[in-house]
């Protein structure tokens, strides 16, 4: 069938990428795809078909990618739970009791995805098989995918919880365990056989007695979809079902499949179409001489196949008398004895398998059942032995029973070698695991390093800057320090200047802070107002020993200069001191006519007081000589304090 001209390009794409990259997806439903496809090109920045086939070309693991774009896959353990219920009650059972019959169960999941559904039905089959019954038949469950990506998850075996949601917590707890009890046992892995499949372009798996094909027919159009029906039915063994999913629905030209449940799309195959029925028999109508020569050709066939065949075959009647027997039976159990016509417990496999015979009734012990066993032989070797019931037609009754012996000592040691193999290949990939993640946690960790190694280092490019600030802050306090202690012994020596220099003044000085406390005098002045040498406390000026009123004016005359910043002068006035009393000129003047607060200069111009004249007048105050400075009694400078 053609597709559309408008979807050329998209169908270029599907032809190349078949024809280069073995992906076929041209039975795909196209508007399905084309959208899938699309939103692929759009995360990859591809304007066209053909900008995206360029880069199919130039990146082979695209194609991965591609099938995962086109292939969602969303399953989970026991998607619609009564679907699975209605599998358990009504066609497991069914399916076990002919499988313990023929001693054969086989299962295909196709199209499984991650695998849930075909660990699924394996856990249904062994919940409803049980431990005694499951060594009895030979079960193989066949789990196919087109997702190779997927199909790793699958045989990895590990889920998350919410592919888990539906399972049953006895179940959870009995199938799965590991780490938060998300790993599926060994055994439940070992039942399943995972391979990679293209339903429509590789042949099915033959003589499947259930087949699960659930929610993958809806992404193919309806031809595609017809093409893998008709694989999948050919697939069946007669009476095998079909399970398929509440989405999907029988096309048309399917009538040998009739449905166990409509709803739950359950389907199972009749007699295949173009089976003749069997006809009566006309044996009564032919002549018994050619029903005889049917019957030695038949009997002649039989033995060639016998003596063929390499397993050894012992057939017996009703009664347990050997009526056949081959070459192959005496060689294994090394007798020369022929057995034919024998009853069973007279031949040399009486005694040397003793097993036989709790076996051979346990075949019998209810109704005819096909059992298994292992037996070894004289020579050592490990056999494989079924009893398999002959029913007659109808299966109305047992007519006979086959004896089939085989030898699987090889079998055996490559089943051992296999197991070995695997649980080698887990302990690999357990080693491998734990080699990724302490790859990952050292990498995480050496990247931490190197962050840490980066901080360090720019911490201690900042250290190293910060030494240097301070290097240099520390040369520059260092010469400011040179500085300071030379202006330092500057003011020293300039103190010491001064205070020679106020000492050395024959007039009595003082020197008064902004606040009245004295700060420095000298010896005249000490001597000039007869006080002692001030505590550590200091003097203030109106503690000075002068009458009150002459302190009070002191201070008052103190504070005006201080306030006015100009300099004042009281003339002959009284000093009445008790070492010296006499008249004095006071000078009051700042230190620095700008700044008053600096401190007030008070200088006493002392002058001796003038005798009394003839008509009783005081005379004139006589100036003393040098200008009217005194100088002290010994004519040498007072010693002056600071305070």
């Amino acid at each position: 069938m053609k597709r559309p001209k408008e979807n050329a390009p998209l169908e270029l794409l599907l032809e190349t990428i078949a024809q280069e990259r073995g992906l076929d997806l041209r039975g795909y439903k196209r508007g399905t795809l084309e959208r899938r496809i699309r939103k692929r090109m759009e995360r990859l920045k591809a304007k066209d078909y053909a900008g995206y086939l360029d880069l199919l070309r130039k990146r082979p693991a695209e194609v991965n990618q591609l099938l995962d774009a086109v292939l969602i896959n969303v399953t989970r353990f026991f998607r619609d739970p009564p679907a699975w219920e209605f599998l358990r009650d009504q066609v497991v059972p069914g399916l076990l009791d002919r499988a313990l019959s023929t001693g054969s169960l086989r299962l295909w999941c196709a199209g499984c995805a991650t695998g849930e559904e075909a660990y699924s039905v394996a856990i249904l089959i062994a919940e409803q098989l049980g431990e005694p019954s499951a060594h009895k038949i030979d079960i193989k469950i066949y789990a196919t995918d087109n997702d190779e990506d997927a199909l790793k998850i699958a045989r990895n075996g590990k889920y998350s919880e919410e592919a888990l949601e539906l399972v049953p917590a006895p179940l959870r707890t009995k199938y799965f365990g590991g780490e938060r009890g998300r790993t599926l046992v060994p055994k439940l892995r070992r039942m399943i056989i995972f391979g990679r499949s293209n339903l429509l372009a590789n042949p099915p798996i033959s003589h499947i007695h259930l087949l699960l094909c659930r929610n993958v027919l809806i992404y193919f159009d309806q031809v595609a979809q017809q093409h893998i029906l008709t694989k999948l039915t050919r697939a069946l063994e007669e009476g095998g079902v079909l399970f398929l999913g509440k989405s999907e629905s029988l096309l048309r030209g399917t009538t040998n499949l009739h449905p166990l449940s409509a709803k739950w799309r359950i389907f199972q195959l009749r007699e295949r179409e173009g089976a003749m029925d069997k006809q009566p028999s006309s044996a009564a109508e032919k002549m018994a001489q050619k029903a005889s020569d049917e019957l030695h050709v038949l009997k002649a066939y039989q033995q060639s196949i016998l003596e063929t065949v390499e397993p050894g075959i012992l057939i017996m009647d009703s009664r347990d008398q050997v009526i056949t027997e081959n070459e192959a039976a005496r060689r294994l159990w090394q007798s020369s004895d022929n057995m034919t016509g024998k009853a069973l417990k007279e031949t040399a496999l009486w005694d040397k398998c003793p097993e036989l015979v709790t076996h051979l009734d346990e075949s019998r012990a209810t109704r005819p059942a096909t059992i298994r066993f292992e037996c070894k032989s004289p020579a050592g070797l490990s056999l494989s032995i079924t009893i398999k019931p002959i029913l007659s037609e109808g299966s109305k009754g047992q007519v006979g029973t086959l004896i089939h012996m085989e030898d699987v000592t090889p079998h055996n040691a490559l089943q051992s070698t296999i197991e070995e193999l695997e649980t080698t290949t887990e302990e690999l990939q357990s080693s491998n695991e734990e080699l990724e993640n302490t790859n990952e946690e050292l990498q995480s960790t050496n990247e931490e390093l190197e962050t840490i190694n980066e901080e360090l280092q720019s911490s201690n490019e900042e250290l190293e800057t910060t030494n240097e600030e301070l290097q240099s802050l520390n040369e520059e306090l260092e010469t400011t320090n040179a500085e300071l202690q030379e202006r330092s012994k500057q003011l020293d020596e300039l103190n010491q200047h001064y205070g020679a220099m106020v000492e050395r003044m024959p007039l009595p000085v003082l020197l008064v802070n902004a606040d009245g406390s004295i700060h420095l005098f000298n010896s005249a002045a000490q001597k000039l107002l007869g006080f002692a040498d001030p505590s550590a406390a200091g003097i203030r000026l109106d503690q000075l020993p002068l009458p009150t009123a002459m302190r009070r004016l002191l201070a008052e005359k103190h504070v005006a200069v201080v306030r006015a910043g100009r300099p004042e002068v009281l003339t002959h006035r009284m000093l009445e001191t008790d070492e010296n009393p006499g008249f004095a000129n006071i000078h009051i003047s700042p230190v620095l006519s700008d700044r008053p607060e600096h401190g007030v200069l008070i200088i006493f111009e002392p002058f001796p007081v003038a005798p009394a004249s003839s008509d009783g007048k005081k005379a004139a105050a006589k100036t003393p000589p040098g200008n009217g400075r005194t100088r002290s009694r010994n004519n040498k400078p007072a010693k002056a304090s600071r305070r």
